[in-house]
């Protein structure tokens, strides 16, 4: 086997055993082995043909939501757009990224927003007799003013997963991200899709049902022929709806067939190359951007997952952390690029290829990149994407029904590390997985519910509670971080391991100019380390191979140690056979010299989980650890000599002190108790003055709060009486009863106040009325005298 690579990092050196191993032994090549140029050609050719499988099926569901008709050519522009976006993508993740045989393509997590954002009133389409009467023009700027709305959507949200990745803030990602987080987010990818799978398969059942039974045949029994399954299947089919379409067996017309959607290829370009704002410049609303950025989560969630199961399978070590922070970077990259060209998705890790490479038994890096080139070139072939396009629709439905059914079943996959037995985890799942599709189906066919007075709130919320996967994951990820529930039953302990972001020793490289012996690392860039090694201030970039990551709190990183060291008998006297005890150390500093790590856990089925020996004899040595600081144990060894692997072992060419006998030992337990009582006092005292002082500040505070204590000037009287501490809190209990009781009073004088309000306004209408009566009355008596009046003058 050739490995010509030289890629170098300056990771500490460690005594290699069988278990450093990270080679996988039925693989034929390895991910930094090059093959001959024609196996390379023909293996670049599967994962090109594997990828083609599985993306040709995203234009069935997003064409149709765009308004686009089904004879119209540009849709072989949208399936030659993300070909050939895969291909820049793959190449750069493959190249710079994290370096791991990965293919990145349009994947189904971002249709679930897509067709969120579809759905909002001013997206839908028109209906089919409106559209049949618009000019193409029209139809065209249908289509594309709403395809500029996800372009700007998705660049923007990508702008999230390049932030995590290239700032190292996976890791932390990682605490809240738990097994019954991924279980709702990525399930509910193919769950919320079984519509498009429904109406695209029932154009003819018979056709689909037998795409599902050769689909399964392939993938499962003949599971060991070395052929693309999902392109057998379509090729398969594909003759038999044309037999059907020869002999008239279909209708004129019929979904199924062949010659359906020929048009597109006559109507398409021989070549066409895709250009970053093809379809305009893309438009930014903020509905779309929170939208897709459930997309985003869950191909960043979905793709971390698949790096250490990549690596295992292509024979590279554990991939690094600084590996991983750089292909979720990359990714969200891509996904930028993705959308400013138009291609209405995002970029993904396409999970099918990496059931290539365990088929295949060829893990190098150089085939992704060799079929990098291929789908460029076929992207720039437009005629070649609308092959794909005329695809009888049943057969596709077939698809839908098997792709959709496995990425359900991948988020499933995650309650592996769950126990199902607890009925916390059986009602996070069930809620989270349950909700989410009734409150989606219910706001899609109850559009405009939602107003609140302003139409970009109403759309981002409409889009928000419609997306299935970001409520299904934020519902997962709160319901389990809020719950109370120990971290086994959870699935963090296993999942922890399963996630862990080490890497490992594979070979030993000297620098000609330093003479320093360094490791040779997969993920290292191609060219340039040599540089990187000189600039120290790269050990703090956290994309980039020199980083360096020390840390105490993470459940996944890098620089968790586990080792196994003889124990010490404080009791008696030293005996070095005894290795029984397991100490799990992590670096919380380091410098040229020396490494202090921190005493995280001991397990030893004869003590106590927290009793932890002062001592520990190394080939016939004691390692005397430094004295107790703030409770917790330190160590010190040589920076040079850092063991990182998941394998327990001794710490080699460890700081030693040599004890003359276990007398000093002996000693040394004898004070221990009398440390802890001091320690302990110590504790106790610092206790009561903090309890102390923040009752003198509520004294003074409730003080403050007396007008009775307050001078004219609105000082505080100085010759206030001393009061015991049950005084001050018992103050304190009836000042805050009296500040609730405050409200309470408020309010009943509010509504007592209303009702005098109310007699005062019908007083005034009884007074209103009375003057009207006695104006009345006046006029009357007024009258009447002059009536009386007149009469006494005629008298007259």
């Amino acid at each position: 086997m050739v490995n010509n690579t030289d890629n170098s990092t300056a990771v500490p050196i460690a005594k290699e055993t069988a278990d450093d191993t990270n080679r996988n032994p039925e693989i034929t090549y390895g991910i930094d082995d090059i093959p001959p140029w024609y196996l390379c050609l023909f293996m670049a050719l599967q994962h090109y043909l594997t990828m083609i499988g599985a993306i040709v099926s995203i234009p069935f569901i997003l064409t149709p939501a765009l308004c686009m008709a089904e004879d119209d050519p540009a849709r072989s522009h949208v399936i030659s757009t993300m070909i050939f976006v895969t291909g820049i993508v793959t190449l750069i993740q493959t190249t710079v990224g994290c370096r791991l045989p990965l293919v990145q393509g349009g994947t189904i997590s971002f249709l679930v927003p897509t067709l969120a954002i579809l759905n909002l009133p001013q997206w839908e389409c028109p209906r089919p007799e409106i559209l049949e009467e618009m000019s193409h023009e029209n139809r065209t700027e249908l289509w594309q003013i709403r395809m500029r709305e996800l372009s700007g959507a998705i660049a923007v949200s990508a702008l999230f997963q390049v932030i995590i990745g290239f700032g190292g803030i996976v890791g932390y990602l990682l605490k809240f991200i738990t097994p019954l987080t991924i279980v709702p987010t990525v399930s509910l990818v193919g769950l919320s899709l079984f519509e498009n799978a429904a109406d695209a398969a029932s154009q003819h059942w018979g056709i689909a049902a037998g795409t599902i039974i050769l689909l399964t045949t392939c993938s499962q029994i003949l599971v060991n022929v070395p052929f693309p399954f999902v392109l057998l299947t379509i090729i398969v089919m594909w003759i038999i709806c044309a037999i059907l379409t020869v002999t008239d067996t279909l209708p004129f017309g019929h979904p199924a067939r062949s010659d359906s959607k020929l048009r597109i290829i006559n109507d398409s370009p021989w070549f066409r190359v895709p250009y970053p704002g093809q379809w305009g410049v893309p438009t930014v609303t903020l509905s779309g951007v929170l939208g897709m950025l459930a997309g985003v989560l869950a191909c960043t969630v979905e793709s971390i997952s698949y790096y250490p199961t990549t690596a295992r399978m292509c024979g590279a070590p554990p991939p690094p952390v600084h590996a991983i922070n750089r292909g979720i970077g990359i990714e969200g990259l891509g996904t930028m690029l993705a959308g400013l060209w138009g291609s209405g998705n995002g970029t993904n890790t396409f999970g099918e290829n990496v059931g290539t490479i365990g088929v295949t038994k060829v893990g190098s890096r150089r085939v992704i990149q060799w079929a990098c080139f291929l789908m460029i070139l076929q992207g720039v072939i437009s005629k070649f994407g609308a092959v794909f396009i005329i695809i009888p629709e049943p057969i596709v439905g077939g698809i839908f029904c098997v792709m959709f059914g496995m990425i359900c079943a991948f988020g499933l996959s995650a309650l592996q590390y769950v126990n199902l037995n607890s009925s916390r985890n059986l009602f996070i799942l069930g809620l989270s997985m349950f909700f989410p599709l009734v409150l989606s189906k219910w706001l899609i066919k109850h559009q405009g519910t939602i107003q609140t007075g302003n139409a970009v709130v109403d759309s981002v919320f409409t889009v928000l509670l419609s997306t299935t996967i970001l409520v299904g994951g934020l519902l997962g990820c709160l319901l389990d971080n809020i719950i109370p529930g120990n971290a086994r039953d959870r699935g963090l302990e296993a999942w922890s391991k399963e996630m862990e972001l080490t890497s490992d020793v594979t070979d030993k490289k000297t620098d000609e100019g330093s003479g320093v012996e360094y490791v040779r690392n997969t993920f290292d860039f191609p060219c340039g380390m040599n540089l990187l090694r000189r600039w120290k201030w790269t050990s703090h970039v956290p994309f980039l191979p020199t980083y360096q990551k020390f840390t105490d709190e993470n459940i996944v990183n890098d620089e968790a140690v586990g080792v196994v060291l003889e124990e010490v008998d404080c009791d008696a006297d030293v005996e070095a056979d005894d290795d029984n005890i397991q100490y799990h150390l992590y670096a919380v500093n380091r410098d040229d010299n020396t490494v202090a790590y921190k005493v995280m856990h001991v397990s030893n089925n004869d003590r106590e989980d927290n009793e932890l020996s002062i001592a520990t004899p190394v080939n016939n040595t004691v390692q005397v650890l430094t004295s107790p600081l703030n409770g917790q144990l330190y160590v010190l060894s040589n920076g040079n000599d850092v063991v990182t692997s998941e394998s327990a072992r001794v710490v080699p060419s460890v700081a030693k002190l040599q004890i003359e006998g276990s007398q000093n030992i002996v000693t040394t337990v004898k004070k221990r108790d009398e440390r802890r009582r001091v320690t302990h006092n110590e504790v106790e005292r610092r206790r009561r003055d903090k309890i102390s002082n923040w009752i003198s500040k509520l004294a003074n505070l409730l003080a403050e709060c007396d007008p009775e204590n307050v001078n004219k000037e609105g000082d505080v009287k100085s010759n206030l009486e001393p009061q015991s501490k049950g005084g001050i809190l018992a103050r304190a209990y009836e000042y805050i009863t009296e500040l609730r009781e405050a409200p309470e009073k408020l309010a009943q004088s509010l509504d007592e106040s209303a009702q005098l309000m109310e007699e005062v306004k019908n007083l005034r209408q009884v007074v209103n009325q009375l003057k009207d009566e006695n104006s009345k009355l006046k006029a009357q008596i007024s009258k009447q005298d002059d009536v009386t009046l007149g009469d006494s003058h005629r008298s007259r």
